[in-house]
């Protein structure tokens, strides 16, 4: 008997960027592979022109995937939204498992479930959020989280009183098959938000939360690496561009690479590898998280460096995946890249199949939760 995943996802308002939506894509397609039907719950406030344009939008992307007959939309009141043309609430009665994304998932919803599990795509960001009231989410029957660093005694992040359980953060290694590079004087690159009001608060620590002041210490880094470096910014809110230029970096503009999901897997298939820093929460949290973003490139055969964000048991330090402290060893892990790349390339897409692919890990997922 198949068994049905309602995934809630929460891309209808945010659909201009192809990386936000492959962050579900690779939930749904690995549920998929693992012989589930998979039914993509959207949650939205009620019914307006905006809304059901955008619905409309994302049913078409989806459709490209294999899902667009899989999208359920519902409300938050639990009203009916009439004239959408889509499957609402109703359908998820008996659903064997309502696998959750977002972390304000009514509770009307979740109990129409059989079993629900809370997934914490934000680790240690959602447990002091929930700590400090900003979000509330209902009762599940298990607690997922994808940091490493979340939980356990020695834990900078508090629990909020439930039992989480690592699971690592997953990518469709099917749909993310390697690709051979195709220029090799292609940047190293990164797609991200960069300014904004972003700000961490908790536990007595305050500090600017953007990925802008992540990457503060290294802005003169291109300057010590023979590797070409760029990112993807969205440049019509950045108001520092002309410095990061200066500096050595390249700039492209990240509504026009990630338009749509395909957009987005070009241009990670276009570079060399990733390197990018976190934003600054994670490195002070010490959560051991992994980007979405990075395993697609590891999936692709890209190497990739990145900022260190605490101990990890299955994380390596040296090949495919190398992680860095300071802009001295940003530069080194660089030019280690450099210097053997083929070796870097074929370990990052091992790295993807052994460890973060969807079918894997959510099929110990599925047993755990429907056992």
């Amino acid at each position: 008997m198949t068994t049905t995943v309602a995934l809630r996802g929460n891309t209808y308002a945010y659909l201009r960027g192809g990386g936000h939506l492959w962050v579900y894509l690779n939930w749904a397609r690995g549920l998929q592979r693992s012989g589930c039907e998979v039914l993509w719950l959207e949650v939205v406030p009620g019914a307006d022109d905006v809304t059901a344009r955008n619905l409309r939008h994302l049913r078409t992307l989806l459709t490209d995937y294999g899902l667009g007959d899989s999208l359920v939309v519902a409300t938050f009141s639990g009203a009916p939204l009439r004239g959408s043309g889509l499957p609402e609430e109703g359908v998820l009665d008996g659903v064997d498992l309502l696998l959750d994304l977002a972390y304000d998932t009514p509770e009307h919803l979740v109990r129409k479930c059989r079993r629900s599990a809370l997934v914490d795509i934000d680790p240690g960001l959602t447990q002091c959020w929930w700590a400090d009231g900003l979000v509330s989410p209902v009762d599940h029957d298990f607690y997922f989280t994808t940091g490493e660093g979340v939980g356990g005694r020695h834990s900078r992040v508090p629990d909020c009183g439930v039992e989480w359980v690592h699971v690592t953060p997953v990518v469709d290694t099917e749909s993310w098959a390697t690709s051979p590079l195709a220029d090799d004087g292609a940047p190293f690159t990164t797609i991200t938000h960069w300014e904004g009001d972003e700000w961490f608060c908790h536990g007595g620590a305050s500090f600017d939360n953007s990925k802008r002041a992540g990457f503060a210490p290294y802005l003169e880094l291109p300057a010590r690496t023979a590797a070409p470096l760029e990112l993807a910014l969205p440049l019509e809110s950045v108001y520092d561009g002309e410095n990061l230029l200066a500096a050595g970096w390249r700039l492209r503009d990240s509504w026009e690479v990630a338009r749509t999901p395909t957009a987005y897997q070009s241009y990670i298939r276009s570079s060399r590898g990733e390197f990018s820093c976190a934003k600054p929460s994670t490195v002070h949290l010490r959560n051991a998280w992994v980007s979405d973003r990075t395993l697609c490139y590891l999936s692709s055969g890209r190497p990739v460096i990145v900022q260190d964000t605490g101990p990890s048991s299955y994380l390596p330090e040296g090949e495919g995946f190398l992680r860095f402290r300071s802009p001295t060893e940003a530069a080194r892990r660089l030019e280690a890249v450099i210097t053997d790349y083929d070796r870097h390339s074929a370990r990052a897409r091992q790295l993807a199949t052994e460890v973060f692919d969807a079918k894997k890990v959510l099929s110990s997922v599925l047993e755990r939760t429907l056992s």
